[in-house]
C-alpha cells in the first residue's frame, strides 16, 4: 500500500507546474544545504513617525530596486473612528499610515450594532441612525456624536488622500428598540429562541418585510448623508461585518414555504439544510441589489466571518456567494492566523485550515471571475495575546499577509486588497490596548506597513490553478445541517484535520460540486458513502479515474464505482473521511512539517508553532520572529518564516 500511495502521489506531483513539487508533495529530496541568503527584501524595511513614544526602529536594510506595485491592488490598516478623537488627530493617524506604505484605509465596524458612548468599536448602523432622528431618544446625542465621527474620518481620508472602505452595519443588527418592536421578526434558532451567535447580539431576519422596509430607508439616508458628499474618497461600502448562520424565524419559514410548499417541520433534511446554508447568501444578494439601485457605480462588500468559513465553508455557502451575488458585490473575509480568544494558543492546525480556505476562495474567484478582499492580523486577537501559551508576533503578522497573497494566487484568485486588523481599536488594537503585547508595537507597525507594497505586487503576480479538489457534496453537507438543525459553524468534516494538504503545498480547493476537471490531477472524496453522490457525479469520478486521474475515496465509494476491478490510480482512504484525523491524513503524505504555500512565482514556508526543517535546497530568505533576516538557516524555529527569492 505504501508503494502504491507513493507512486500515485508522484504521478500527481509531476503535473504540478512548480519547482517545489517533488520537494513539497513527497518530502523525498535530500536534506537541505545551508546557503547564505539575501539580507533584505523591500517589504520589511519601512519606518514611520510614531504617534506615541517609540522604541528604536530597526536599522534599515539594503533593498533591491523593485517595480512599483500595481495601482489597482490595495493594502492598509483598519482604524476606528472614535467620537472623542478630533479630526486633526485622525488626519495625523492616516498620514502616518500612508507614509508607512498604506494606500487605503478600512474604517471599523459598529460592533455590536447598538448606540453606546463607551463602545470599543463605534460606527454606523440602523440603530445609530434611528436614535439620531428623534431628539427625544435617550441616546440621541450619542448617536449624533457617532455619526459626526464618521464624517471626520472621511474628511481626514480625503485630506490625506487615502481611499476608504466605509462601514454602515454589523451582522443584521437593528438595535434594542427595533428588537422590542418586532420580536417575531428576529432570527431564531431551531428551538424557537432568538439566535445569538457567539454572544454577539441578536439580529433581524433578512426575510422580514419590516426589516427590508426599514433598512431600505436607512440605506437611502446613508446614500444622501455619506455616499453623495464623499463619493470621491469611497473605495467600497461595507454593508455588514460577520453575517453568518441560519434562520428558523417565522419570516424565514414563510420564505421556505413559498419556495418548497413545506414547513420547516415537514421538510426533508437536505432541503432544510440547503435553505439554512443559503440564508446569508440571500441577505447579501438582496442588500447588494438595493445599492445597485441607489449607487450602481459604488462597489459594496460584506466582511464575512473567516472562522465560520474555514471550519465549515457553510452558512453562508461560499461558492454561492461568488456565484449569485450581483456584480457590484465584492466578497471580503477576515483571514487572521488566529481568530479566537487572544489567550488561546496560535496553532498550526488553524493556520493550515486558513491556507486551505484562502485557496478555495481563490479557486472560486477564478472560476466565477470575481474579485475578493481579505483581512490579516496586526493585533493580539489575530496573533494570540501576551497571555497565550503560544502568542504570535511580528514574524507571524508578516507571514499572515504573505500567506494570503500567495494562497490566493496559487489557485488563480483575484485578490484585490488586504486590510490589517487593527491599528487603534481600544482593548485589542496594535495601539490603544492597555495590556502588554508579546511583540514590539513599533517594529510590528513598521514591518507590516513596509510589506504592503510587496503584498500588492504578489496579488497581481502570474497565477496558478487548482490541481487538487476535496469534494464534500452539497447534498452531504445539507443533509447534515438539516439533521442537526444547528444554525452556526457546523460541518460533518473537521477541516483542521486536513493540515497535511498545506504542509505539502497542494494547490487544493474544497468544493460542493464537481466543476470542469481540465486542470485537476487528484480528487479526494470526503463523502463517506455513495448515497450522497449524484449519478452524474459518480459517472464523472469514474471517467476521471479511468482516464488517469488520481482518486482518493472511502472503500464504499470506490466499491460503488468499480464493483470488481478498479484502476490503479484509485486509493481507498484508511477510515471514514468524517472521522479521519491529522495523523490519518498525514499517513498518506509522510515527511512534511510546517506550512508551505506557493503562488505568484514565490513560496512561503512558515512555522507557526514548532520548528520545521526547510524543504529542499532552495535559496530561502529566512526571517526570525521579529521579521529580521537570519542567514544560513536550514530549519525554522517557531514563529519564523522563509520566502523563496
Amino acid at each position: 500500500m505504501a508503494a502504491q500511495l507513493a507512486d500515485s502521489l508522484i504521478k500527481v506531483g509531476r503535473a504540478i507546474s512548480t519547482a517545489f513539487t517533488c520537494l513539497v508533495w513527497l518530502g523525498a529530496c535530500a536534506a537541505p544545504t545551508a546557503r547564505d541568503v539575501a539580507l533584505a527584501t523591500a517589504t520589511l524595511t519601512a519606518s514611520a513617525t510614531p504617534t506615541a513614544a517609540p522604541t528604536p526602529s530597526p536599522t534599515p536594510l539594503p533593498t533591491p530596486t523593485l517595480a512599483p506595485p500595481p495601482g489597482d491592488r490595495y493594502a492598509g490598516w483598519a482604524v476606528v473612528a472614535y467620537p472623542d478623537v478630533p479630526q486633526a488627530e485622525m488626519e495625523a493617524m492616516l498620514r502616518r499610515l500612508k507614509a508607512a506604505g498604506a494606500n487605503m484605509v478600512w474604517i471599523g465596524q459598529n460592533n455590536p450594532g447598538e448606540v453606546r458612548a463607551d463602545k470599543t468599536e463605534p460606527g454606523l448602523s440602523y440603530a445609530v441612525w434611528a436614535a439620531a432622528q428623534s431628539v427625544q431618544h435617550p441616546e440621541h446625542e450619542t448617536a449624533l456624536a457617532m455619526i459626526e465621527a464618521q464624517h471626520r474620518m472621511l474628511r481626514a481620508a480625503r485630506a490625506v488622500g487615502l481611499p476608504a472602505v466605509f462601514p454602515i452595519g454589523y451582522q443584521i443588527h437593528m438595535g434594542r428598540d427595533w428588537r422590542d418592536l418586532h420580536p417575531k421578526e428576529m432570527r431564531h434558532d431551531a428551538a424557537g429562541q432568538w439566535l445569538d451567535l457567539f454572544n454577539g447580539g441578536v439580529s433581524a431576519s433578512p426575510y422580514s418585510s419590516a426589516y427590508r422596509a426599514d433598512i431600505r430607508r436607512y440605506y437611502e439616508w446613508v446614500h444622501a448623508e455619506f455616499v453623495v458628499p464623499y463619493r470621491d474618497v469611497l473605495l467600497m461600502l461595507n454593508l455588514a461585518d460577520e453575517p453568518l448562520g441560519g434562520d428558523y424565524s417565522l419570516p424565514a419559514e414563510q420564505e421556505f414555504i413559498a419556495r418548497t410548499g413545506r414547513t420547516f417541520g415537514e421538510a426533508d433534511a437536505p432541503s432544510l439544510g440547503a435553505f439554512q446554508d443559503h440564508v446569508i447568501v440571500d441577505y447579501a444578494v438582496w442588500s447588494a441589489e438595493q445599492w445597485l439601485d441607489l449607487a450602481p457605480d459604488l462597489p459594496v462588500t460584506m466582511s464575512f466571518c473567516g472562522v465560520q468559513g474555514r471550519w465549515s465553508y457553510r452558512m453562508p455557502n461560499v461558492e454561492a456567494l461568488f456565484r449569485e451575488t450581483p456584480r457590484n458585490f465584492v466578497l471580503t473575509f477576515d483571514a487572521y492566523l488566529h481568530d479566537y480568544l487572544p489567550w488561546a494558543p496560535l496553532t498550526e492546525a488553524e493556520v493550515g485550515s486558513l491556507a486551505l480556505f484562502v485557496r478555495t476562495l481563490g479557486f472560486y474567484s477564478q472560476r466565477y471571475g470575481r474579485e475578493f478582499w481579505l483581512w490579516s492580523a496586526g493585533n493580539r486577537w489575530g496573533l494570540a495575546g501576551y497571555d497565550s501559551p503560544n502568542p504570535g508576533g511580528v514574524g507571524d503578522a508578516l507571514a499572515n499577509g504573505y500567506l494570503l497573497a500567495l494562497a490566493a494566487r496559487s489557485t488563480g484568485g483575484d485578490l484585490r486588497g488586504i486590510a490589517v486588523w487593527n491599528y487603534n481599536v481600544r482593548e485589542q488594537g496594535l495601539y490603544g490596548d492597555a495590556d502588554p503585547a508579546p511583540y514590539d508595537r513599533e517594529m510590528l507597525f513598521a514591518r507590516v506597513s513596509g510589506s504592503f507594497a510587496e503584498w500588492r505586487r504578489l496579488m497581481a503576480a502570474p497565477d496558478s490553478r487548482a490541481r487538487v479538489l476535496l469534494l464534500l457534496t452539497d447534498r452531504a453537507a445539507h443533509t447534515y445541517l438539516g439533521e442537526t438543525r444547528n444554525a452556526v459553524r457546523d460541518s460533518p468534516v473537521h477541516f483542521d484535520s486536513l493540515l497535511p494538504f498545506t504542509r505539502l503545498d497542494m494547490p487544493a480547493a474544497v468544493v460542493g460540486a464537481l466543476p470542469a476537471l481540465d486542470d485537476i490531477e487528484a480528487i479526494f472524496v470526503l463523502d463517506p458513502t455513495p448515497q450522497t453522490l449524484a449519478t452524474s457525479e459518480l459517472a464523472t469520478l469514474r471517467t476521471f479515474a479511468n482516464n488517469g486521474g488520481q482518486l482518493f475515496a472511502s472503500a464504499a465509494v470506490l466499491k460503488e464505482l468499480w464493483p470488481d476491478t478498479r484502476p490503479a490510480g484509485t486509493i481507498p482512504l484508511p477510515a471514514s473521511p468524517y472521522k479521519m484525523t491529522v495523523s490519518d491524513w498525514a499517513g498518506l503524505f509522510p515527511g512534511a512539517t510546517g506550512i508551505h504555500v506557493s503562488g505568484g512565482g514565490r513560496s512561503l514556508f512558515y512555522a507557526p508553532a514548532e520548528a520545521a526543517a526547510l524543504p529542499g535546497s532552495i535559496n530561502w530568505q529566512v526571517f526570525d520572529h521579529n521579521g529580521q533576516p537570519r542567514v544560513s538557516a536550514i530549519e525554522l524555529r517557531a514563529h519564523e518564516f522563509a520566502l523563496s527569492p
